[in-house]
């Protein structure tokens, strides 16, 4: 009897350290308050200068309310051709990190809508989402702009986090003013990026803890990470998808835009940057990335 209750102890201790570490990562990577307490000086220096740029040209603030009653931001900068390119920006970043290729994009005639996801920005919400309830968000966004243009041509353009929001998006039955996407640097999963981060990071392999982040975030953020599945979604895809990641990206793993890609079944293309490393790709050439992302949605406009 005395052995039984010691094992139910030593049981016992074993699932509340694994809960309390399971706690501290979705703490660590998803409580969005938390985050904000490891961002560094120089990073709202980045954003500061980031304003500094969009206060250049003209924008507007929109603002929408999403599907569970939270109020969304995003800058509207205009352009000259009848399609729209929604941009969206990666982990812990906000909609201020994309300024730079949304001119590019503007400069080549484009309106851009840059939104700031849940918990990001000026956006409300406690949480990451890892572009799970963010994809919902863009089908929002999407119904904004076509209230406004109801003959626009959409593209969806993100990276990292922002790249996995679009690729579930295009999972979604989408209006067929939708035409292409254009993912750089997205990963497979939600459950291998973190198990990779992990591993890298922190040198644990255990699944388990991960399993238990992901049941925390169902109770404190409603989802599971197992729901952010981009192979699954461009398994369903109608929406050419054009594919972009460096070679030398060691954050998001470069072999899984290959896996991405083999996924998808829609129309696609593949652009490796050589060299590049996670989010870095549009760095090592500007012009010759904004040309490929160019000739690839003026392919799905014909």
């Amino acid at each position: 009897m005395k052995k039984r209750h010691i094992a139910l102890l030593a049981t016992g201790g074993l699932v509340t350290t694994l809960l309390s570490i399971g706690h501290y990562f979705y703490r660590l990577t998803i409580d969005r308050h938390h985050h904000r307490s490891f961002l560094s000086k120089d990073h709202f220096q980045r954003r500061k200068q980031a304003l500094e740029t969009l206060n250049q040209r003209d924008y507007q603030d929109l603002y929408i309310e999403s599907f569970d009653q939270k109020r969304l931001h995003a800058y509207s900068l205009p352009g000259t051709i009848d399609t729209y390119v929604i941009c969206v920006h990666g982990y812990g970043s906000s909609a201020l990190d994309m300024i730079h290729i949304a001119h590019s994009f503007q400069d080549l005639g484009y309106h851009v809508v840059l939104p700031d996801l849940r918990g990001h920005g000026q956006s409300e919400g406690d949480y990451i989402g890892m572009g799970y309830h963010d994809h919902f968000d863009l089908l929002y966004w999407m119904g904004d702009i076509l209230k406004e243009a109801p003959q626009a041509h959409i593209v969806l353009y993100g990276v990292s986090m922002g790249a996995t929001t679009i690729m579930l998006t295009t999972g979604e039955d989408l209006p067929e003013n939708v035409i292409a996407a254009v993912e750089d640097c997205g990963y497979t999963t939600a459950m291998e990026e973190f198990s990779y981060q992990m591993n890298q990071q922190y040198h644990i392999s255990s699944k388990i803890i991960i399993k238990l982040a992901s049941l925390i975030a169902k109770l404190k953020a409603d989802y599971f990470f197992e729901d952010v599945d981009a192979l699954e979604a461009l398994h369903l895809s109608l929406t050419p998808t054009l594919f972009i990641h460096g070679d030398q990206d060691d954050f998001v793993p470069y072999s899984m835009v290959h896996r991405l890609y083999q996924a998808c079944s829609a129309q696609k293309a593949l652009y490796v940057v050589e060299g590049a490393k996670h989010g870095c790709a549009y760095d090592k050439d500007p012009q010759k990335y904004m040309q490929v992302i160019s000739d690839f949605i003026q392919q799905c406009q014909k």
